[in-house]
């Protein structure tokens, strides 16, 4: 989960861009009120390896992202 001070567009943009390129998301994600996680439509390549965590170094201590997939329970 990302802290309340990176809940910006540029920073919720970079964390969808290490899934996959972004193509849409969500009403709640855009207007920032559920803060909880971002729900995002990504374009991802099959044929890589899904990414289910990563790193966001958005401050001095980076921040680990976890990823769900919907269809992927």
């Amino acid at each position: 989960m990302l802290p309340f001070s990176f809940w910006n567009e540029m920073s919720i943009g970079m964390a969808a861009t290490m899934v996959g390129r972004p193509l849409a998301c969500d009403e709640q994600t855009f207007n920032g009120t559920r803060l909880g996680y971002a729900y995002f439509c990504v374009k991802s390549d099959a044929s890589l390896p899904m990414v289910h965590s990563f790193q966001l170094k958005l401050s001095l201590d980076p921040i680990i992202v976890m990823v769900k997939y919907k269809w992927k329970s």
